[in-house]
Protein backbone atom coordinates (compact mmCIF):
# COMPACT_ATOMS: atom_id res chain seq x y z
CA UNK A 1 0.00 0.00 0.00
CA UNK A 2 1.81 3.11 -1.20
CA UNK A 3 0.38 5.31 1.58
CA UNK A 4 2.33 3.25 4.15
CA UNK A 5 5.77 3.78 2.57
CA UNK A 6 6.74 6.59 4.94
CA UNK A 7 6.10 4.47 8.04
CA UNK A 8 8.79 2.48 9.80
CA UNK A 9 8.02 -1.25 10.10
CA UNK A 10 8.13 -0.95 13.89
CA UNK A 11 5.08 1.32 13.82
CA UNK A 12 3.13 -1.18 11.70
CA UNK A 13 4.01 -4.24 13.78
CA UNK A 14 1.46 -3.75 16.61
CA UNK A 15 -1.48 -3.62 14.19
CA UNK A 16 -0.20 -6.53 12.09
CA UNK A 17 1.07 -8.90 14.80
CA UNK A 18 -2.26 -10.62 15.50
CA UNK A 19 -2.61 -11.38 11.77
CA UNK A 20 0.92 -12.73 11.47
CA UNK A 21 0.48 -15.01 14.48
CA UNK A 22 -3.00 -16.29 13.64
CA UNK A 23 -3.50 -19.75 12.21
CA UNK A 24 -3.30 -19.68 9.22
CA UNK A 25 -1.11 -16.58 9.13
CA UNK A 26 -1.92 -13.73 6.77
CA UNK A 27 0.30 -12.74 3.88
CA UNK A 28 0.90 -9.13 2.88
CA UNK A 29 -1.52 -9.66 -0.02
CA UNK A 30 -4.18 -10.94 2.40
CA UNK A 31 -3.92 -7.72 4.41
CA UNK A 32 -4.08 -5.59 1.25
CA UNK A 33 -7.17 -7.48 0.04
CA UNK A 34 -8.88 -7.15 3.42
CA UNK A 35 -8.21 -3.40 3.61
CA UNK A 36 -9.57 -2.98 0.08
CA UNK A 37 -12.69 -4.93 1.09
CA UNK A 38 -13.22 -2.67 4.11
CA UNK A 39 -12.74 0.44 1.99
CA UNK A 40 -15.24 -0.91 -0.54
CA UNK A 41 -17.81 -1.57 2.21
CA UNK A 42 -17.38 2.03 3.32
CA UNK A 43 -17.95 3.23 -0.24
CA UNK A 44 -14.36 4.45 -0.63
CA UNK A 45 -13.56 3.49 -4.19
CA UNK A 46 -10.77 5.95 -4.93
CA UNK A 47 -7.19 5.06 -4.12
CA UNK A 48 -6.01 6.26 -0.73
CA UNK A 49 -3.00 8.56 -0.99
CA UNK A 50 -0.62 9.83 1.66
CA UNK A 51 -1.77 13.44 1.28
CA UNK A 52 -5.33 12.42 2.27
CA UNK A 53 -4.14 11.08 5.63
CA UNK A 54 -4.29 13.65 8.45
CA UNK A 55 -2.58 11.41 11.04
CA UNK A 56 0.13 8.76 10.90
CA UNK A 57 -0.46 6.12 8.20
CA UNK A 58 0.05 3.38 10.80
CA UNK A 59 -2.96 4.73 12.71
CA UNK A 60 -5.10 4.51 9.57
CA UNK A 61 -3.97 0.91 8.97
CA UNK A 62 -4.76 0.03 12.60
CA UNK A 63 -8.24 1.54 12.24
CA UNK A 64 -8.94 -0.64 9.19
CA UNK A 65 -7.57 -3.77 10.84
CA UNK A 66 -9.62 -3.26 14.01
CA UNK A 67 -12.68 -4.19 11.95
CA UNK A 68 -11.24 -7.64 11.16
CA UNK A 69 -11.06 -10.86 13.09
CA UNK A 70 -7.73 -12.52 12.21
CA UNK A 71 -9.33 -15.97 12.17
CA UNK A 72 -12.88 -15.60 10.89
CA UNK A 73 -12.17 -12.86 8.31
CA UNK A 74 -9.14 -14.54 6.73
CA UNK A 75 -9.42 -13.95 2.95
CA UNK A 76 -8.18 -17.45 2.09
CA UNK A 77 -10.06 -19.36 4.80
CA UNK A 78 -12.11 -21.34 2.28
CA UNK A 79 -8.90 -22.44 0.51
CA UNK A 80 -6.97 -23.45 3.62
CA UNK A 81 -6.29 -27.13 4.24
CA UNK A 82 -8.01 -28.50 7.38
CA UNK A 83 -4.61 -29.49 8.79
CA UNK A 84 -3.62 -25.80 8.98
CA UNK A 85 -6.66 -25.10 11.15
CA UNK A 86 -5.87 -27.75 13.74
CA UNK A 87 -4.39 -26.85 17.10
CA UNK A 88 -1.63 -29.47 17.21
CA UNK A 89 -2.27 -30.50 20.82
CA UNK A 90 -1.13 -34.08 21.55
CA UNK A 91 -4.63 -35.18 22.60
CA UNK A 92 -6.22 -33.71 19.44
CA UNK A 93 -6.63 -36.20 16.60
CA UNK A 94 -7.56 -34.36 13.41
CA UNK A 95 -9.78 -31.93 15.33
CA UNK A 96 -11.31 -34.53 17.67
CA UNK A 97 -10.69 -35.18 21.38
CA UNK A 98 -11.38 -38.61 22.92
CA UNK A 99 -13.62 -38.36 25.98
CA UNK A 100 -13.07 -40.70 28.93
CA UNK A 101 -16.56 -42.15 28.61
CA UNK A 102 -17.23 -45.31 26.60
CA UNK A 103 -20.46 -46.26 24.83
CA UNK A 104 -21.06 -49.67 23.27
CA UNK A 105 -17.37 -50.50 23.70
CA UNK A 106 -16.15 -47.44 21.75
CA UNK A 107 -14.71 -44.22 23.22
CA UNK A 108 -16.76 -41.09 22.73
CA UNK A 109 -15.23 -38.14 20.94
CA UNK A 110 -15.98 -34.43 20.77
CA UNK A 111 -14.74 -31.60 18.64
CA UNK A 112 -11.57 -29.94 19.85
CA UNK A 113 -12.35 -26.48 21.20
CA UNK A 114 -8.86 -25.20 20.33
CA UNK A 115 -9.04 -25.96 16.59
CA UNK A 116 -10.39 -23.39 14.15
CA UNK A 117 -13.70 -24.03 12.36
CA UNK A 118 -13.07 -26.21 9.33
CA UNK A 119 -10.51 -28.45 11.04
CA UNK A 120 -12.99 -31.28 11.49
CA UNK A 121 -13.59 -33.94 8.84
CA UNK A 122 -17.16 -33.04 7.93
CA UNK A 123 -20.08 -31.05 9.28
CA UNK A 124 -22.44 -33.19 11.32
CA UNK A 125 -20.00 -36.07 11.89
CA UNK A 126 -20.07 -35.46 15.64
CA UNK A 127 -23.89 -35.49 15.67
CA UNK A 128 -24.07 -38.68 13.63
CA UNK A 129 -21.42 -40.51 15.64
CA UNK A 130 -23.82 -42.14 18.11
CA UNK A 131 -26.27 -43.05 15.37
CA UNK A 132 -23.48 -44.71 13.40
CA UNK A 133 -22.44 -46.71 16.45
CA UNK A 134 -25.92 -48.17 16.74
CA UNK A 135 -25.82 -49.46 13.13
CA UNK A 136 -22.15 -50.38 12.67
CA UNK A 137 -19.63 -52.52 14.44
CA UNK A 138 -16.85 -49.97 13.95
CA UNK A 139 -16.59 -46.25 14.67
CA UNK A 140 -16.90 -43.92 11.62
CA UNK A 141 -13.21 -42.99 11.60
Amino acid sequence: MPWLRSERPGRLAPALSRFATSRPSWTAQDVIDAVQTIRGRRGLVTTLTEDQIRTRPAVVLAAFLRELDPHDDHPRLALVEPAELRCGRPDCDHGWITVDEVLAGYPLVRRCDQCRPGAWPARGVEDDYLADLEHNDEPPF
